[in-house]
């Protein structure tokens, strides 16, 4: 845990044998409390940190991990499980690790039974305990601890593990809340190959909240055909698998798979708990309310008409009255709700469970008003949520400190504006135009940096990112005028994101006034969320899996990534040689540029590819490609500032892309008003705030 391990490096020089090192020290007799409970596996996720944000205090590198714990009830009676049960790590309660500051949160039976909930370990079944640390220090230099229950002893091996999920998606049919399909993608940093042998997944079958965290282990599925048709993953190369489960009870689970060596060894299982839920890629407004003559604006048909035809889904509401409960304006309208959703009960209800996008209600937990809430505090708040199927997210900050934060809720998302915005890092300490430092701006390509680390420290779960949107309550940066994005700024923030695979969006913020303020990002917020909806399937059933940055005499040229799913690939080129105009104070990039890019395609598609083109909100375009040792290498003249390419092993797929894009557009149509391209449209949407 003392080694620095960057964002995709990859881990070697040690035998798969040290993935996960379960070493029994001692098998006694056990109190009545912990006997039957017993270690079944555990996962390390090691805290990552980028060495490219700046800030004005020296960022500390003394990296931890967050640590799952698997254990199994093998006895042959329900234990109830709280502060009396008898666990230790290294000697030392849970309780005394978080109160020494080694620790950011736990969640062992002792805080589960101070939040008032009950978590019992039925017979035969696992349950998962978690803890965060806040660095490396108190493991007095080894990179190991011991775990105990009772008077039974496991050692637990902190270093990077070589092969790990890297992301679990669960997807379902539209008019079910319940997924029955499971995604997997499993990265083996070792030096050896290795085999699928099985998976299965632990759920809470009966849906009983009163224990929810007791799962029952399903049926092991051996008879597959992961990605390409080879249960082999290569060294150092990301596998895919995908099996068809049958109906999922939302709520906790944990997924297990289990490898063999090439000599056909088994190794020891991989696992990963997480919330099981159906994954939807949701686009928000944001804060859209604002009031219009005493009435919220969401009671505005030409307001939700605007949000509606930008392709957005999802608004940070509640139930907003004249609107949610108004069915004619709702149905034709529909925003799911991002809000606290309190009390839990009236919203944990089937009806209501498709029109919720998740629950948040901690605003910025790292900043928390100038004071940072401490992240067990948070593990607290969110806690009554645990038993229900609705699942919390924490809305991230700064990425210097959000490892303390490290698989805190289900969705977790973050907010960072490279423009004419608060930030928590330091614009003008960033050298990156030859010298010139600016204050009005950072670099957009942190964006893409920001999302990798937060997407690494979270791992499997999929995460979300707020993008700099329309926004009219910021003053002025750096002496820049403008108070929010260009459109060619706007698009590229929310390019990086996706590049680097988020399954949902969030503008900040499209609310009336802002919208008005900045009408000519009305278009090109559209264009970006037309272009979500015609790929949002490849960011759902993908992971990332490439990222290169390439330098041209020491200037950053191009960030190159890669979405893989199981028969395509969405290749993304993002320019980095955008000036910083100094004068206008904003950024200016090419109309277009040539270039011939090679992006690494994963193993079971370096041969498949049949078909490739550019994409984008526009259609689909022409260009030289071919595949050449494992790469696809693409040659185009006109690339813009965001070149997105999708490669699959069936022309069909660019068929069928360009199908929803009409649709889109028709949709769009659909609503008969555009106020992005209709200047008598915008004027009827002035006249709502001119009569407030």
């Amino acid at each position: 845990m003392t080694k620095r391990i960057p964002s995709g490096q990859r881990h070697t020089g040690r035998q798969l044998t040290t993935v996960l090192l379960l070493i029994l020290v001692f098998d006694g007799i056990c109190s009545r409390a912990t006997a039957g409970l017993e270690l079944h596996g555990y996962q390390v996720v090691p805290h990552v940190q980028s060495d490219e944000m700046q800030y004005r205090r020296a960022a500390d590198f003394d990296l931890g991990a967050r640590v799952q714990l698997f254990v199994r009830n093998t006895g042959d009676e329900a234990i109830e499980t709280g502060e009396d049960t008898a666990v230790e790590i290294s000697g030392k309660s849970p309780s005394q690790w978080l109160e020494s500051g080694a620790w950011t949160w736990h969640d062992f039976p002792s805080a589960l039974e101070e939040a008032g909930i009950n978590s019992p370990v039925r017979a035969g079944e696992i349950t998962c305990w978690s803890f965060n640390t806040s660095g490396s220090a108190w493991l007095n230099g080894d990179d190991s601890c011991r775990f105990s229950i009772g008077e039974r002893q496991w050692r637990l091996e902190l270093s990077p593990p070589e092969v790990f999920l890297s992301a679990v998606t669960f997807t379902g049919p539209e008019d079910s809340i319940q997924p029955d399909n499971c995604i997997v993608y499993i990265q083996n940093d070792s030096d050896d190959p290795i085999k699928f042998s099985g998976m299965r997944l632990w759920t809470n079958r009966n849906a009983d909240r009163d224990s929810w965290n007791s799962l029952r282990g399903g049926l092991w599925w051996r008879d597959f055909y992961p990605a390409g048709r080879t249960r082999t993953i290569p060294a150092g190369e990301k596998g895919r698998l995908e099996i068809r489960t049958g109906p999922l009870p939302p709520g906790y689970g944990i997924v297990e798979l289990e490898f063999a060596d090439t000599t056909g060894s088994p190794l020891p299982p991989v696992m990963a708990w997480l919330r099981v839920k159906k994954e939807a890629f949701d686009i928000s407004g944001g804060w859209v309310n604002s009031s219009i003559r005493g009435r919220n604006s969401l009671t505005e048909e030409l307001f939700l008409k605007t949000l509606r035809g930008m392709h957005l889904n999802t608004a940070h509401i509640g139930p907003v009255g004249g609107y949610t409960d108004n069915p004619d304006l709702y149905t034709r309208y529909p925003l799911k709700y991002f809000n606290k959703l309190d009390p839990i009960e009236a919203y944990d209800r089937d009806e209501l469970l498709p029109r919720i996008h998740g629950v948040e209600f901690l605003g910025e937990p790292q900043y928390g008003g100038g004071t940072p809430v401490p992240p067990m505090k948070v593990w607290q708040e969110l806690a009554p949520y645990m038993p229900s199927r609705l699942h919390t997210t924490v809305t991230h900050s700064e990425e210097r400190i959000w490892r303390q934060y490290s698989g805190l809720s289900d969705y977790p998302h973050y907010d960072a504006y490279r423009v004419c915005a608060p930030a928590a890092d330091a614009w003008a300490r960033y050298d990156r135009w030859n010298g010139n430092r600016i204050r009005w701006a950072a670099p957009l390509e942190t964006i893409g940096t920001m999302t990798r680390s937060l997407r690494d420290l979270n791992r499997p779960t999929p995460v979300a990112y707020w993008s700099q949107g329309a926004h009219n309550g910021w003053g002025q940066y750096g002496g820049r005028a403008r108070t929010s994005p260009t459109p060619m700024e706007l698009r590229v923030q929310a390019c990086q994101a996706l590049a680097n695979r988020i399954t949902s969006l969030y503008w900040f913020n499209l609310s009336l006034p802002s919208i008005l303020k900045f009408p000519d990002l009305i278009q090109p917020i559209t264009e970006v969320n037309r272009e979500i909806r015609m790929l949002e399937q490849f960011y759902i059933h993908g992971d990332a899996t490439f990222h290169q940055r390439l330098f041209n005499n020491g200037m950053p040229d191009w960030d190159l990534n890669v979405i893989s799913t199981d028969n395509e690939a969405l290749l993304f080129a993002t320019d980095l040689t955008y000036k910083a105009d100094t004068d206008r104070k904003q950024f200016e990039f090419a109309s277009a540029r040539e270039a011939e890019l090679a992006f690494r395609l994963p193993y079971y598609l370096t041969d498949r590819i049949t078909a490739l083109k550019r994409i984008d909100a526009g259609g689909a375009y022409e260009v030289e490609w071919k595949l050449q040792d494992g790469m696809a290498v693409i040659r185009d003249s006109n690339i813009p500032a965001v070149g997105i390419y999708l490669a699959c092993t069936d022309a069909k797929t660019l068929t069928d892309v360009e199908k929803k894009r009409l649709m889109l557009l028709k949709e769009e149509v659909s609503f008969g008003f555009s106020p992005g391209t209709e200047i008598r449209d915008l004027e009827q949407l002035r006249a709502l705030m001119q009569d407030k």
